[in-house]
């Protein structure tokens, strides 16, 4: 009894770290990136605890990348878009990324791990 209990305890708290995420995820403002995680994650539901901690270690690896490679990125694709503004547009955009993007990819894996136990 406690441990469905638990189970389902754990399954709503993955419902809601994964609410949760999405706004961690937005405040990176890389709207590609984020258009690339939905599709992702309709894609690739998890269908039980060790699928979950698969695509949630998966999304933590990517979102580490990108936050890192944004830092030179961001910049670049800015400078191409607006020029010089455009350029310090990219470069918050990557210091955003690298702050956002690995923090959403930990509380990814944590939502991903629960999702699904109930």
């Amino acid at each position: 009894m406690v441990g469905i209990t638990a189970a389902t305890g754990l399954g709503g708290l993955g419902k809601i770290t994964n609410s949760l995420n999405k706004g961690i995820i937005a405040a990176s403002l890389d709207k590609d990136y984020i258009h690339q995680k939905e599709i992702n994650d309709i894609r690739n539901k998890p269908t039980g605890v060790l699928t979950g901690m698969g695509e949630g270690a998966k999304g933590l690896g990517i979102a580490v990348l990108s936050g890192v490679t944004g830092v030179v990125v961001k910049p670049i694709e800015g400078a191409q878009k607006s020029g010089v503004t455009g350029f310090f547009s990219g470069v918050g955009k990557g210091l955003l990324g690298v702050v956002f993007k690995p923090v959403s990819g930990v509380v990814d894996l944590f939502s991903k791990t629960t999702y699904g136990i109930e």
